[in-house]
């Protein structure tokens, strides 16, 4: 049978797939001496970061993070939030000039619930700890980070829950020091992946197809070292917060 360009292009195709295969399964030594080396010092830098956050020690873990996407994310959350305050609350006859047909009880509802949020817990305050823009613009790069990290731990969303409970004290066993465990390292350069679990996460059930893993930690490589991108684990989005109750005055 006549071999043509058509025949070949497939028998040619398996036969480059195949010798990537064999060269991608080859690594000299060097290189996977180079990869260790390279896990083991990305694993240290996140293991003495997550030390950081167990101790609650803000300004060593922001001494790990790579700051600059963190600074990038703080001007563009106070550009949208100087945007915001400059607009004049929504009033019921301009909503019904913007839908001619809404009811007029509708209108004054929805203002209600509009100038309601407005007044409540900005993104900033969510964000950083911080609600008024330009106070939040005049903080250097590396206080934000610590209030950044700060902000996102659970140990500080509890406390601001008994605080907004009226309670006098947070009770100890409802601000647990987190314990995390290291699982290993992959590195896939510029960039490392540290698998790790915390103790106070839901167990792993591999049966529910929607639960979540190992939480993760990404760390780019830069001229002097690993540095841990600050970015929030998804886990962290569906946290359960148990209701925070008083449980009477403080004892002496």
């Amino acid at each position: 049978m006549t071999e043509t360009r058509a025949h070949r292009r497939p028998v040619l195709f398996h036969k480059c797939a195949l010798m990537a295969g064999l060269l991608a399964g080859y690594a000299p030594p060097a290189l996977c001496q180079w990869r260790d080396s390279a896990a083991a010092a990305a694993q240290a830098v996140g293991t003495a970061y997550l030390n950081a956050i167990r101790a609650a020690d803000w300004k060593a873990a922001a001494a790990f993070l790579d700051i600059v996407p963190l600074d990038h994310y703080r001007l563009a959350q106070i550009a949208m939030a100087r945007r915001m305050k400059s607009q004049p609350p929504m009033t019921v006859e301009r909503l019904m000039q913007m839908d001619p047909k809404l009811p007029r009880a509708v209108a004054e509802y929805q203002v209600q619930q509009m100038n309601e949020h407005r007044g409540r817990t900005s993104i900033l305050e969510i964000e950083f700890g911080v609600s008024d823009p330009d106070s939040l613009a005049a903080l250097p790069a590396t206080i934000v980070a610590q209030r950044w990290l700060e902000v996102h731990d659970p140990r500080w969303r509890v406390r601001q829950a008994v605080a907004r409970n009226n309670c006098g004290y947070a009770p100890v066993d409802s601000v647990p020091t987190p314990i995390f465990r290291v699982l290993g390292t992959v590195v896939a350069d510029p960039f490392a992946y540290v698998a790790y679990e915390r103790g106070d996460d839901p167990p792993f059930v591999p049966d529910q197809l929607r639960g979540f893993g190992p939480r993760l930690l990404t760390l780019r490589r830069g001229m002097d070292g690993w540095w841990v991108i600050p970015r929030l684990d998804p886990a962290q989005s569906f946290i359960f917060m148990r209701k925070v109750e008083c449980a009477g005055e403080k004892p002496g």
